[in-house]
């Protein structure tokens, strides 16, 4: 079961923004096909290949197949598979040699030609993973693996597939990959290794820069890394054809100690791109493990429905810290108003919608419970919860569950719990939407990538606190691409003095 989690903090006194809506919006993934692969301690896999050409003898071990060279074209050849038509590839072959050089992959039907053929560089004596593009193939293939060397000994350890993107995408475990960057600045070596190329920072402005790549034309682009970094701080990408340049650039902040995935857009670009990155700090080691681009699907907005103020009801839950207080009905989430010292100031949108994208075509449903179907409530702790269930088209259960408690004075806290039963491809969840000013009048353009986006506040007085609120419209969520399954970790935002 995939469970989501966001957690929410909303104060008084708040420099609130006008049409706030905390949520994501994000766009789906695609998901992998079953393809060949060969694990070369496996004695069922190994069974099928043959010490073709100089090699003396193939033996299977823990670690792999173990081929004794014999001649200066050693090669080893594997049973026929078959592979999806048009569906381009990655290549993935860990080996370990004791003689450094060139490995050698042909894929053929009938017959081993130059033309069809990969090649990366391993060094000598160590676990090598080369990762390198094959065009789409289709049944009956065979594979040929030439290891380096006239003598000695290789060691296969797996070879497997994957599919390829069109998009460019740079795994730094591998090789040609983790050798094709190059030290620019400020950087003392770059080390490859089986997380990553390690990067050793020496001052103040370190970076490295790529080989060229080739974007699909037209497309907007999302730009994901994976990294580790000793030092807290700002990372930077630049793009160019050139030369960098500030203006061609995207930056994004890595918290030192662990793994982490990022994700920003970037405009769509072209053949013959660079990229530099630059990574955090002054110094320590950055792991670059994986930078990679997909497309970043611009969807249409959905009719957004006109948020209606909620009436409140005498039966409606409520919670109050010092002059703060929160009332809302109990019919619907979001059907909630804010009041300081009396006076109205922010609401909830109980017309909310959430998205979900299934092949190309994105699906809108309510934010909690279809009309007519009550919420569960109960009171809590120093405040209360409501839960909603509902059940999308597409089959899946829905389970939404927020609780509104008085934390500390002037402050409520909002945590929201979402738990869907079958995989879904977001691309948008209101976690918590706040509208302030306490009258609404409806949308009056049709700009929008939330419901808040469109709303506006009357003429009528607002308290002094919230003059320096935003114009109508100024905030709008970043999409973001996430794996249902990776659901980012908890985050707080304080809004109070």
């Amino acid at each position: 079961m995939t469970r989501l989690h966001t957690r929410k903090l909303a104060g008084a006194r708040p420099h609130i923004v006008l049409g706030m809506s905390l949520g994501l919006l994000l766009t789906g993934v695609v998901a992998s096909q079953t393809l060949p692969s060969f694990d070369f301690s496996d004695p069922a896999d190994t069974a099928s290949w043959a010490p073709t050409h100089d090699i003396s003898s193939l033996t299977t071990t823990s670690t792999g197949l173990l081929a004794r060279i014999s001649g200066s074209d050693p090669y080893t050849i594997g049973p026929v598979r078959d592979y999806p038509a048009d569906v381009p590839l990655w290549l993935r072959l860990r080996l370990s040699s004791d003689a450094g050089g060139s490995c050698q992959v042909f894929y053929f039907t009938s017959a081993a030609t130059e033309a069809a053929s990969v090649r990366f560089t391993v060094p000598a004596g160590q676990w090598t993973e080369g990762r390198v593009p094959l065009p789409a193939l289709g049944p009956g293939y065979r594979m040929r693996l030439d290891p380096p060397g006239t003598s000695g000994t290789a060691t296969f350890g797996s070879l497997r597939f994957e599919v390829r993107s069109p998009f460019p995408d740079f795994d730094l475990a591998t090789v040609p990959d983790a050798t094709s960057w190059v030290a620019q600045h400020d950087i003392a070596s770059l080390t490859p290794t089986a997380e990553g190329l390690v990067i050793t920072i020496s001052g103040s402005d370190p970076y490295l820069a790529g080989p060229p790549r080739d974007y699909p034309a037209g497309k907007l682009l999302w730009l994901r890394a994976r990294l580790k970094s000793d030092q807290s701080g700002t990372a930077q990408v630049f793009y160019y054809q050139t030369g960098p340049t500030e203006a061609d650039s995207v930056r994004f902040y890595v918290t030192g100690g662990d793994w982490q995935e990022i994700m920003v857009p970037m405009p769509a670009l072209g053949n013959g791109w660079r990229l530099r990155f630059d990574p955090p700090g002054t110094g320590g080691q950055c792991t670059l493990a994986r930078l990679w681009f997909d497309e970043r699907v611009v969807y249409p907005t959905p009719a957004w429905p006109t948020p209606i103020p909620p009436v409140i009801a005498e039966d409606a839950l409520r919670v109050m810290s010092g002059s703060l207080e929160l009332a809302h009905n109990v019919d619907a989430l979001g059907a909630f108003q804010i009041r300081f010292d009396g006076q109205p100031v922010a609401q909830g949108n109980p017309q909310a919608l959430m998205g979900y994208v299934v092949g190309d075509q994105a699906r809108w449903l309510p934010f909690g419970n279809p009309p007519g179907q009550p919420l569960v409530t109960r009171e809590i702790d120093s405040g209360f919860l409501l839960q909603s269930d509902s059940t999308d088209a597409d089959g899946a259960r829905w389970q939404i569950e927020q609780r509104f408690t008085a934390s500390s004075p002037n402050t409520i806290g909002v945590e929201t719990r979402v738990t869907v039963d079958q995989d879904r491809q977001l691309l948008y969840l209101p976690a918590f939407t706040l509208l302030a000013g306490w009258v609404l009048t409806a949308p009056t353009n049709s700009r929008a990538c939330s419901p808040a986006s469109s709303i506006s506040r009357t003429n009528r007085a607002a308290p002094s606190w919230m003059s320096s609120a935003p114009k109508p419209g100024a905030w709008c969520p970043t999409a973001r691409r996430l794996r249902s399954r990776s659901w980012p970790s908890p985050r707080t935002i304080m809004v109070s003095d």
